[in-house]
């Protein structure tokens, strides 16, 4: 008889009456809802605003500057890569991201390696526009030709030397991208650079005779400089900068990416 009651009782706890309302309610997702799923695990959060700040004052960096100057014009520009090098560490000192200052490590010695090609190649060039302005051209051509390669060597070398809470970063721009981003560059700089030739080659004006006021085709020539060099710049300086800005700030590890990931402790590339 005991026996009996307790299954009557166990079956009737075990079938929940329709009209009663359960005291669990379970929200399941349909099969095309599967993003709002929620999970309990306790995952940071890598959506706020972080905050950026420049500590640097002008007094400060007049003195950094102006013994820079002193010591490059003294030493004929040798010191150049030393006055960057401080400048740049004078800079990122007082570049806080997320209460945390940048640090730059990079080597003055290191740096004159390519200060001393480029002067090199600046030289070269320079002379080859006051002796043989024919072999100008091929040699403005060569430059175009490697100065992608040496603008994002020196993009890795700023950013291999950066670092935050003691983590380098990156540069992941490659060498094709450096050439498809800087082609509408080297397009405006070698269109300013053929301008006069092509100028003293259509009008037969040779802007280094003495001054003719009286010479029409002086006049037309100069306009015709004038108004082609101002064109290009107009259109190439801001591009120039776009295209700059754009490879750079698109290709490089993200700076407050890294400061989210490095303060909360989860997985980053920095």
């Amino acid at each position: 008889m005991l026996e009996n009651q307790n299954a009557e009782s166990i079956a009737t706890t075990s079938v929940p009456d329709n009209n009663e309302k359960n005291d669990v309610e379970l929200d399941i997702p349909k099969d095309n809802d599967t993003e709002n799923i929620e999970t309990t695990t306790n995952i940071p959060d890598l959506t706020r605003r972080i905050e950026l700040l420049f500590t640097a004052k002008g007094s400060d960096y007049f003195k950094i500057w102006i013994t820079n100057l002193a010591f490059t014009i003294i030493t004929f520009g040798l010191y150049y890569p030393w006055a960057k090098a401080r400048r740049q560490r004078y800079f990122w000192a007082h570049t806080v991201v997320d209460g945390y200052s940048l640090g730059f490590h990079g080597k003055a010695s290191s740096m004159f390696k390519g200060y001393a090609i480029a002067s090199v190649l600046a030289i070269i060039y320079y002379a080859l526009s006051q002796f043989a302005p024919t072999y100008q051209i091929a040699m403005f051509a060569f430059l175009a030709l490697i100065y992608p390669i040496l603008f994002r060597a020196s993009l890795r070398f700023l950013l291999l030397n950066t670092s935050l809470r003691g983590l380098r970063f990156r540069f992941l721009g490659s060498i094709k991208q450096s050439y498809w981003y800087l082609a509408p560059i080297m397009l405006v700089s070698f269109l300013l650079t053929a301008t006069p030739l092509v100028v003293v080659y259509f009008t037969g004006v040779d802007f280094n005779d003495v001054f003719d006021s009286s010479d029409t085709n002086y006049w037309w020539a100069l306009g015709m400089l004038l108004a082609t060099t101002f064109l290009l710049v107009l259109i190439g300086v801001p591009l120039a900068y776009f295209k700059i800005k754009k490879y750079f700030f698109t290709k490089k590890q993200n700076l407050l990416e890294c400061a989210h990931q490095q303060k909360h402790r989860v997985h980053h590339n920095c």
